[in-house]
């Protein structure tokens, strides 16, 4: 299943109400919640710090890569996106531990 969220707020909530990701990807640049505060919230949640996070963006500015499974630069194909999704999923597959 995919959800798609407008924000970063509404990604949070997602994470913390629903049932837990198997992967996010994530834009940096989102209103409310920016994809980096968002991944230090996850990062500081332990039921959430293990669920992968694909990066995509178009920024130039530099950023700490090592936190996430992936980082895309667009333009992002649709075919290399799912190839780097699928490549994420099984090096992170098993069961998610708390």
């Amino acid at each position: 299943m995919v959800e798609v969220a407008p924000d970063g707020l509404s990604v949070l909530h997602l994470v913390e109400e629903g049932p837990r990701p198997q992967l996010i990807v994530l834009d940096l640049v989102l209103p409310h919640v920016g994809g980096l505060e968002f991944a230090s919230e996850l990062a500081s949640n332990a039921a959430t710090r293990k669920i992968p996070i694909v990066v995509v963006t178009g920024s130039i500015d530099q950023f700490d890569e090592r936190p996430f499974a992936a980082v895309l630069h667009k333009p992002v194909t649709a075919d290399h996106m799912a190839f780097v999704v699928e490549q994420t999923l099984k090096r992170h597959a098993g069961p998610q531990s708390t």
